[in-house]
Parts: C-alpha cells; sequence; structure tokens
C-alpha cells in the first residue's frame, strides 16, 4: 500500500502462476512435485494439473473504507495506524 501525492491510496497486488494437481491422482503428483523427486518427475502417463496464470492489479481509492474492501482483515488493521499516525514520508517515482 502507498499513499499517493493528492492523498490517495494505491494498493499493488501480485500474484504467481501455480500449477495444481488435481484428479483421482493428485496426492501422488504432489509427492512427486516437491524437493529431490521435482527433480525426476512424475513419468506416469495419468496426470491432470491446473494452471493458473500470473496475475497483478495496481488500485487507486480515495478513502480508508474503500481500502478495507481490498485489503485482508489483519493487514487493513496494520494500515489503518499507520494512517492514523503520521507516516514516514518517502517520494516514489512511478
Amino acid at each position: 500500500m502507498f499513499r499517493t501525492s493528492k492523498g490517495r491510496f494505491a494498493v499493488h497486488h501480485s500474484r504467481s502462476e501455480l500449477h495444481i494437481p488435481t484428479g483421482p491422482n493428485a496426492e501422488r503428483s504432489r509427492k512427486w512435485s516437491t524437493g529431490w523427486r521435482g527433480w525426476l518427475g512424475d513419468w506416469s502417463p495419468d496426470q491432470a494439473w491446473l494452471h493458473t496464470p500470473a496475475q497483478a492489479t495496481f488500485t487507486v481509492v480515495d478513502s480508508p473504507e474503500e481500502l478495507a474492501l481490498l485489503l485482508p482483515p489483519e493487514l487493513f488493521e496494520v494500515a489503518l495506524l499507520t494512517i492514523r499516525s503520521e507516516p514516514d514520508i518517502e517520494d516514489l517515482d512511478i
């Protein structure tokens, strides 16, 4: 979360891509995709994977109430404490 020069709030969300094993053999596929087994891989023909692409959003809102809709509750609590106190100002050239 950032505060803009006009006093608005900017939030950047970033999620990396996911590859999740699915189907009847999902547990076996999960085992073969972690640790040293990941180097070998699971060569069985009955695999199914769910792919979720990476995504990122940048949202600017005017008020803390709107900000509450964008952040998880525990992070919003911290943000609200920072907003109410006088935070250190750091100019970002974005």
